[in-house]
């Protein structure tokens, strides 16, 4: 979008009906953890578990991936010039991406991405504590000769 001298750009991107396997809650939260001193989150506490049973694979961990985000914000200002000499435009901007993310996902990312391959499995959808999309701000100029 254009308004004068400014623009305006941005984009969500989403995501419906998948699930991730929150492989993080199972090893690093669950009640196993109790007999070592470590933290256990009271969603994988039951009363009457043992803390020296080992966490198993099911379907506790499988959690809904949907989610929106937005993805990208750019706005940018265009400098009017007087004297068109050399230079005919000067703009500056600045974009931001990963800005806002609307998810019940519990872990860090739902758009995990862990390329990790056990025992020939591929282990898309599963969230090896995979490093989330960071929040980054750029700002820059564009010059036109």
């Amino acid at each position: 979008m254009y308004y004068k001298a400014f623009d305006f750009s941005f984009s969500f991107i989403g995501q419906l009906g998948g699930y991730n396997f929150n492989n993080m809650a199972m090893n690093a939260l669950n009640i196993n953890n109790l007999a070592s001193d470590r933290n256990v989150s009271n969603r994988y506490y039951a009363p009457n578990i043992s803390p020296s049973n080992n966490p198993q694979i099911s379907t506790l961990y499988l959690e809904k991936s949907d989610f929106i985000r937005l993805n990208s914000v750019r706005l940018g200002y265009t400098i009017p010039l007087v004297s068109k000499r050399w230079v005919q435009s000067v703009g500056l901007y600045v974009t931001g991406q990963n800005l806002w993310t609307v998810t019940k996902y519990s872990g860090y990312d739902p758009l995990i991405n862990s390329p990790r391959v056990s025992n020939g499995n591929q282990s898309l959808g599963v969230d090896y504590t995979a490093y989330p999309s960071a929040k980054t701000f750029l700002f820059g100029a564009t010059i036109k000769f």
